[in-house]
């Protein structure tokens, strides 16, 4: 791409009655896996037809959420949805020209950063109801870093490495998890999914989708392994790749809590929760007041001013019974 451009600019430098057109140099074929910041869906999915593994990416994440909001991008935040359930059915959408667009495989990344003013703004109650967020993976960074790394102007593989590069490209192979791994990997499982159902509504439910992750990382890593040292069988994950993805899904699961927490500090986020909980953990859509304090992760009195703005709204309702206090779900409240 360099070259070319070197190659353009002498080519347009040159007198127009000293250059002939055939003589322009010849653009290089995009193999970049970067899609366009603005396209709209069907111009999306053309992209995807080629690429359907390719990579969002937005220096903003509130920029892209507000997008995907507005009109001409309608309908579009719930296909992401899908695509990024890993399904491996292909993708069809019918164009208005009578013709259609087939995309095999769709697995598309999106790699976005944002503070968390911006995504409160920009984030709606759907968002977190829907399951959209919850298939992100969200990294919190509290303090910068001691030592400043320098960023180069552009990024390119180390050469040294193609042949790295190569071989992923060619590892195509169905896997299946070796005794030792499914034995490991159910292990892990147990502990992971009794300490996430212990969480609230709406965490718990972001913290499912980490499992997905687990088994990702786990083939990356046997991936890796494979093409380096080319032992062992590629169709069976070994063990160990799973070992090494375990301390990820704790990292990540630690920064989601963290980022989940600044999200839904907002009143409105904050009320939902509350209303969620009561619906989900209490039994006929009553708690007590106890047990939603302790699943809202709040102090009672803090507690108590935001069930006051739902009981004015209707959309709890406060139960006491001699010395104990519960709610339940006020009829205000739209059913799902």
């Amino acid at each position: 791409k360099e070259k070319y451009e070197i190659d353009l600019a002498d080519f347009l430098a040159t007198p127009k009655k000293d250059r002939q057109e055939d003589d322009r140099p010849e653009r290089p074929t995009d193999v970049s896996n970067i899609y366009d910041d603005e396209l709209s869906p069907e111009m999306l999915l053309r992209k995807m037809q080629d690429k359907p593994d390719g990579l969002f990416a937005y220096s903003e994440a509130g920029t892209l959420l507000s997008r995907l909001s507005s009109g001409y991008m309608a309908g579009f935040k719930e296909k992401l949805t899908d695509f990024y359930d890993g399904r491996s059915v292909p993708y069809r959408r019918e164009t208005v020209s009578g013709g259609s667009i087939t995309v095999e495989n769709p697995a598309p990344s999106l790699l976005a950063c944002s503070t968390f003013q911006w995504l409160q703004s920009h984030l709606a109650e759907a968002d977190l109801l829907s399951g959209f967020l919850g298939r992100f993976i969200f990294v919190v960074r509290r303090d910068y870093p001691e030592t400043l790394v320098p960023v180069p102007p552009y990024f390119e593989p180390d050469p040294s490495l193609k042949w790295v590069f190569e071989k992923l490209e060619k590892f195509t192979y169905q896997m299946t998890l070796s005794v030792d791994a499914l034995g490991s990997y159910s292990e892990w499982y147990r502990k992971f999914w009794a300490w996430a159902v212990a969480q609230d509504e709406f965490t718990h439910s972001f913290l499912g989708r980490l499992l997905p992750t687990c088994h990702k990382i786990a083939i990356i890593n046997h991936a890796l392994s494979w093409a380096l040292t080319e032992q062992g069988d590629p169709t069976v994950i070994s063990s160990e790749s799973y070992v090494q993805a375990y301390p990820w899904i704790d990292f990540f699961a630690k920064n989601l809590l963290d980022c989940y927490g600044e999200i839904v500090s907002g009143p409105d986020l904050k009320e939902t929760r509350i209303i969620e909980i009561i619906r989900v953990k209490g039994k006929e859509n009553r708690i007590s007041h106890t047990w939603l304090c302790r699943y809202a992760n709040m102090k009672s009195k803090d507690l108590r001013e935001y069930l006051e703005t739902l009981e004015e709204k209707r959309y709890v309702k406060k139960i006491e019974a001699g010395k104990y206090l519960f709610w339940e779900i006020g009829p205000n409240v739209p059913k799902k």
